[in-house]
């Protein structure tokens, strides 16, 4: 075969581009894959994430402080939850040792005595407010005030409801869940809504 043979020319002179146009085409008709940037998330160095994790215990210590300063009566080492509500602090008394978790709800504006070494568990209710059952009677008194007392040594398991002028004595245990709508005798077990006495030691 001559040189003169136009094929032959063609692939030898006119260089890749003539010869593979219709292959570059085919490619060019097929989209490519959009490529995407995995970034990560910004992270604060572990020097000012400590920093931040410091000034917020700095700040619930002086708030719990605040709290405290403001209760009738305060014992010593009480711990008590940044995120417990109290409404009333003057009405609230509470013993040596005894702890308040979090998520705890006291209404204390009639009064609410708690004794020493009362553990209060989570999500707690305990209200000294009430207003009058007679619709007549909450319109022209929205509000009535029935002191609650607490003894010692009582444990309150989580969720448990302490309704107006209830009497819980010494070392009793109110468990989760339970409504106390009447005084409980001291070193009894109370369960339920109602509560109701299912043991004593």
């Amino acid at each position: 075969m001559s040189l003169a043979d136009p094929t032959i020319a063609d692939r030898e002179f006119d260089g890749p581009g003539r010869g593979s146009e219709p292959e570059s085409r085919d490619r060019e008709a097929v989209p490519l894959p959009a490529t995407t940037i995995q970034r990560r998330p910004p992270r604060l160095p572990n020097l000012l994430i400590r920093g931040l994790s410091f000034l917020l215990r700095e700040v619930n210590e002086f708030e719990i402080t605040r709290r405290k300063s403001h209760f009738r009566y305060c014992g010593q080492h009480v711990e008590l939850s940044s995120h417990c509500s109290i409404w009333g602090f003057e009405g609230l008394s509470i013993g040596d040792h005894s702890v308040v978790h979090q998520y705890t709800h006291i209404f204390a504006s009639g009064g609410v005595t708690i004794g020493r070494r009362v553990m209060i568990s989570v999500n707690c209710s305990i209200s000294s407010v009430t207003h009058p059952v007679r619709m007549m009677n909450r319109q022209a008194a929205p509000l009535e005030f029935k002191p609650v007392t607490i003894g010692d040594d009582v444990w309150i398991g989580m969720g448990a409801i302490i309704l107006p002028g209830v009497t819980i004595g010494d070392g009793a245990v109110i468990g989760a869940g339970a409504v106390v709508v009447r005084d409980v005798p001291e070193r009894t077990v109370v369960v339920g809504n109602p509560g109701r006495i299912v043991s004593s030691f």
